[in-house]
């Protein structure tokens, strides 16, 4: 028995502080990931791990994760929590399903020309930029805050000093 299930009392659930009558009325959960579920030191603290896992296995709640990192850099973490339902990537810009193949269930990425008019810009002002093709990060500059965001995203990013040679297919995220 969770301890979650220990501090139940005729479906009156205490979490983190807050009571709710019926958890039966909390029909979904959506999660962003850092800053929220995980903490600085990439982690997902075992009280909030417990929670989700309670909602996802005892309850008929639906948890999602809802995130602006990339779909494998969200994965591991949506695979920590257990969750089932599609996971949500690239603020929105891609779902795919939690089965082993990860299908494909809606992309919506900027078109070519968009994208390599946006890429025009940045590197015409000197901009770092970061741009996410086919679940590759490509990225312009091979310096700390490069190491940082490899870090925090668990992604190796490849590093050019032409962006624009390796949009060879719609930009998921330009940043």
């Amino acid at each position: 028995m969770s301890s979650l299930q220990k501090r139940s009392t005729n479906h009156n659930y205490l979490y983190t502080g807050l009571v709710y009558d019926e958890v039966d009325m909390i029909k979904l959960v959506a999660l962003d990931l850092d800053g929220t579920v995980v903490d600085d030191q990439l982690q997902i603290a075992p009280r909030v791990l417990e929670l989700l896992k309670h909602l996802i296995e005892e309850t008929d709640t639906k948890v999602v994760v809802a995130t602006g990192r990339m779909h494998p850099s969200a994965l591991m973490f949506a695979q920590t929590i257990g969750i089932k339902e599609p996971l949500i990537s690239y603020q929105g810009a891609m779902i795919r399903s939690m089965d082993p193949g990860h299908e494909l269930i809606r992309h919506t990425p900027l078109s070519i020309d968009l994208a390599k008019e946006v890429v025009e810009l940045l590197v015409a002002e000197n901009c770092n930029t970061n741009v996410y093709v086919n679940d590759t990060l490509f990225i312009n500059h091979n310096d700390e805050h490069a190491f940082q965001y490899a870090k925090l995203s668990g992604v190796s990013p490849t590093y050019t000093e032409n962006l624009l040679e390796h949009l060879n297919g719609p930009a998921t995220k330009i940043m």
